[in-house]
């Protein structure tokens, strides 16, 4: 079985986006084990204290990488993919469902440039920013479209 976990910087507000969020997180189950760990985004008052926060925020992030897990940037110079080659990705990075992939999706000023360089892949979720609540909801309907695909389901046409 795949095994993901989604490591987000900052917290869902109820509403909506954590709704669908958790929808995804539901439908995932019989294709993946699928843990979302939501890191608490450090405290700034403005851009300014974008390396200090980014550093505050990657220590976290580094801390709670599992040991063995092929580690993924949501990074906006990431690789961009098809959803059936997102698919077939998964299954190269899981090494064939044995490996945990664990992706890292930063806060509002975005992931630590070193923290990103020592990742195995980097992925592009689009060519535009999202709010983290729709960035997540992103992350996790692709994942469940990928397992679909993979799995001969009908989901995806």
């Amino acid at each position: 079985m795949y095994s993901f976990t989604l490591l987000v910087v900052s917290a869902s507000k109820p509403g909506p986006w954590k709704d669908l969020a958790q929808e995804y997180q539901t439908r995932l189950t019989p294709y993946a084990k699928c843990k979302l760990i939501e890191i608490p985004q450090a405290v700034f008052s403005s851009a300014a204290e974008r390396q200090k926060v980014q550093a505050q925020e990657a220590e976290v992030l580094r801390k709670s990488i599992s040991k063995g897990a092929y580690t993924v940037a949501c990074d906006e110079r990431g690789k961009f993919f098809t959803s059936t080659q997102f698919a077939q990705q998964l299954k190269t990075w899981s090494e064939q469902e044995t490996r945990n992939i664990t992706f890292l999706l930063g806060g509002p000023l975005g992931l630590q440039p070193a923290l990103v360089q020592t990742v195995q892949a980097k992925l592009a979720l689009s060519s535009f920013t999202f709010p983290h609540d729709l960035a997540r909801v992103v992350l996790l309907e692709q994942l469940y479209r990928a397992m679909t695909i993979l799995k001969g389901k009908t989901y995806h046409y």
